[in-house]
């Protein structure tokens, strides 16, 4: 991970530079969320689905793509329906029984991860805590999009 310092002699705030860095203070606040279009709901879903295939990456031959498969929605479907910032996103996925039960209630994705399946649940709630947790690193205020722009 690069010091704060080595940015100093290149970055230069009145061209427009901006740190990047979520370990630098000076990094902008960002969030998930905010690169959503929620005014077209197949594009934000789209998109939520391109950032869950990032965090979580798989193909649908490999051994754990089921529980691969059912982490990804998750984020999609909580991204897209509830907009958490990184630090809630974070916070779910470390914390996900019983706050992704909550979020997922009356979906099909209640299906996927029934009670009544505990190693199929259990695999799945494995996976999901794994990627998001570099999100906890990221200032706590919202970002808009117009505030990169």
């Amino acid at each position: 991970m690069p010091s704060p310092f080595q940015a100093e002699p290149a970055q230069n705030a009145e061209r427009g530079d901006i740190i990047l860095n979520p370990l630098d203070a000076r990094c902008l606040p960002w969030s998930p969320s905010a690169e959503l279009d929620l005014s077209d709901a197949a594009l934000a879903e789209a998109h939520a689905m391109a950032q869950a295939t990032s965090l979580f990456p798989g193909t649908p031959g490999d051994r754990n793509w089921f529980f691969t498969y059912t982490s990804q929605l998750i984020w999609k479907y909580i991204s897209v329906n509830y907009q958490p910032t990184a630090h809630e996103m974070a916070h779910l996925m470390e914390h996900c029984e019983p706050l992704i039960d909550d979020a997922i209630k009356g979906t099909e994705l209640e299906t996927m991860m029934g009670r009544n399946a505990p190693n199929q649940r259990g695999a799945v709630l494995a996976t999901s805590p794994k990627s998001p947790m570099p999100f906890a690193n990221c200032r706590k205020k919202r970002l808009t999009k117009s505030r990169l722009c």
